[in-house]
């Protein structure tokens, strides 16, 4: 980095990087949408990114597990289920508001 800009730091090159990598990100995930919309492979996006190739970022992309399915809601209702039977039901013992008002 020195070669390109004599007075690059280290913050420098952590912002370079950084960009890089979000720069990389949006096109990555231009990519992976347009195959899952289930375009055929001529619709597929392709990169703008001249060097996008050539990035050392694929291999450290990790995509994200699914966030729910079908078993974990049914999983989560149950746990509603439970946990409304645990919660006291009202009783019927009400006190008469009388008996705590203030004298007079």
């Amino acid at each position: 980095m020195k070669e390109v800009d004599p007075s690059a730091d280290i913050s420098k090159v952590q912002k370079k990087i950084n960009n890089l990598r979000t720069v990389f990100r949006k096109e990555l995930k231009k990519v992976e949408s347009s195959r899952a919309s289930g375009s055929g492979t001529d619709n597929i996006y392709v990169p703008k990114l001249w060097y996008y190739e050539k990035l050392f970022l694929k291999d450290q992309e990790q995509p994200y597990g699914a966030t729910s399915s079908s078993i974990d809601s049914q999983s989560d209702d149950d746990s509603i289920e439970s946990t409304r039977d645990e919660v006291a039901s009202p009783t019927s013992d009400i006190v008469s508001v009388e008996r705590f008002s203030e004298p007079q």
